[in-house]
Parts: C-alpha cells; sequence; structure tokens
C-alpha cells in the first residue's frame, strides 16, 4: 500500500496535495517502524530459546575451549598447493563461530592467491561451478574484526564476516547479541 502512495507522489504536482501524501507516508512509515521493533523483539525472543549455548561447550581438537578460541594467521608464503588443496568438507565447532570470505569466484584460484592467510576452506556452490572461499575460525567478533581488517590491508577489499551457530549461518548481528549474552 505504501508503495501505492509512493507512486501517486511521484505524478501530484500540486503542493497541497504532496504535502497530504507525505503525510499518509509518514504515517505507514511509522506504523510500519512500530511493527518492525515487535518483530524484532520477538525474534530476539524466539532466538535466546532457540540458541540457549549448551552447558559443555565443545572443543577443538587441541583442546581449547570454544569461548576463547582464534585459529588465524598470515604467514609469508601459502602453505596449500596440489599436495594440499584448500579443504572442501569442513564442519564448524559448535556455538558462534566468525569466519572472513575472502571472496566467491567461478573458477578455482591459485594455491598462492591468498597469500599466507591461513585456514581457508573452500565451499563449493551451484553444482561445483563457483567457489566461497572464507579464512579463519574465530568465537569473538572483536578478534573477527581485528583479522578482517588485516585482510583488507592486503588487498582483498571485498572480504567481509560472516556468521554461524552451530553450523547455520546467522546474521553478524545476532551473533554479536548471542556472544554478548553468554
Amino acid at each position: 500500500m505504501q508503495n501505492n502512495v509512493r507512486l501517486k507522489l511521484i505524478d501530484e504536482v500540486d503542493k497541497d496535495k504532496r504535502a497530504l501524501i507525505f503525510s499518509e507516508i509518514s504515517k505507514y512509515e511509522k506504523k510500519s517502524a512500530k511493527y518492525q521493533k515487535s518483530a524484532n523483539d520477538l525474534y530476539v525472543k524466539v532466538n535466546e530459546i532457540q540458541f540457549k549455548k549448551p552447558s559443555n561447550a565443545k572443543s577443538l581438537k587441541n583442546g581449547a575451549n570454544l569461548n576463547d578460541t582464534s585459529i588465524f594467521s598470515i604467514e609469508a608464503v601459502s602453505s596449500y598447493s596440489e599436495e594440499n588443496p584448500f579443504p572442501t568438507e569442513f564442519e564448524l565447532p559448535d556455538g558462534i563461530i566468525y569466519r572472513i570470505q575472502l571472496g566467491v569466484y567461478n573458477k578455482p584460484v591459485e594455491y598462492d592467491y591468498f597469500g599466507g592467510i591461513q585456514p581457508i576452506t573452500a565451499e563449493l556452490i551451484q553444482d561445483n561451478k563457483i567457489t566461497k572461499y572464507f579464512a579463519g575460525i574465530f568465537t569473538h567478533f572483536d578478534k573477527a574484526d581485528f583479522s578482517l581488517r588485516k585482510v583488507k590491508e592486503m588487498g582483498f577489499k571485498e572480504a567481509f564476516l560472516v556468521a554461524f551457530y552451530n553450523n547455520k549461518k546467522i546474521p553478524v548481528d545476532r551473533a554479536k547479541e548471542l556472544e554478548k549474552s553468554e
């Protein structure tokens, strides 16, 4: 309905009628904001129930508790090669995990394309025609964000953070909320 009113505004030349249309749009926007706030509040409540942290936080293979894990480094050269390719079958640990999405490519990149960034994983999508590359595993947003800045300094300006909860992708803002509530 609001879009129909906006279309009327485009065609209207009379100032008084335009003012009335603006007023109508303003009412719709206020109503919309009210409904959005209610929806956001419900989303938070539902996810607080759904995403309760298990009492026994899982550990990584090296025994480090997931509450303080960052697996990321930038070495002088790539550790990936024909003999040591980017992993494509990769399961994240349970809990909140942040990763850096380096890019999406329609052809495989050379093993040294990302320099010495590690670890890197590749996710094959659309019948293996497209590959998403991810770097790092972080349980804290601040560490992930700091590492993202380093990656961008290396020239990967389009890189960004993605978040997962128990291996399911969630919005980064939601992961930050969950992290604060732990």
